[in-house]
């Protein structure tokens, strides 16, 4: 099947599918992926985490991608020091990033506001000893899943969206 789908392109990556951890279900479309967007910095070569934002997706979107709002997914700010998730927002009209609180998801009505992310304090050993890996990188935007296996590291991006920290 995959070699007749792959035609002419010159190759595939087949991957297990990642599952969210199963307390995140409860506040996220089953069809994507959400994913913390974790902002480390090197402070005197050592690093050390800034901002953390819960990605949630909406509807049939696969991606946890925000767009400035206009995505219909959306985001919640995570207090660093308990894994807890404050008020989600989203834009009320993809078109214009006009930004609303909920603190419930819209597909499943789980409460967002209060939730404590399970493995929090992995998931953040996890961007420590990853951003210290990449030492000559001074700040990182990581992508990291929570999945039912633990936390993963999805992507990083030296450059990364500001705007859904300041957003969330």
């Amino acid at each position: 099947f995959a070699m007749e789908r792959l035609g002419q392109r010159r190759g595939w990556i087949v991957q297990p599918r990642i599952r969210p951890h199963p307390a995140l279900q409860a506040i996220m479309s089953s069809h994507g992926l959400g994913t913390f967007r974790v902002v480390s910095v090197l402070d005197n070569d050592t690093p050390r985490i800034l901002y953390a934002v819960l990605r949630i997706p909406v509807g049939m979107n696969r991606a946890d991608n925000f767009v400035h709002g206009s995505s219909g997914n959306l985001i919640a700010a995570v207090d660093l020091a308990t894994g807890e998730l404050h008020r989600a927002r989203v834009s009320k009209n993809p078109s214009w990033p006009v930004m609303i609180n909920v603190d419930r998801h819209p597909e499943t009505g789980n409460t967002i506001t209060g939730m404590s992310i399970p493995e929090w304090d992995a998931l953040k050993g996890l961007v420590i000893r990853a951003h210290s890996s990449l030492p000559d990188l001074v700040t990182l935007g990581w992508d990291i899943a929570l999945t039912d296996m633990g936390p993963l590291v999805v992507e990083t991006n030296p450059t990364y969206d500001i705007d859904i920290v300041q957003t969330a």
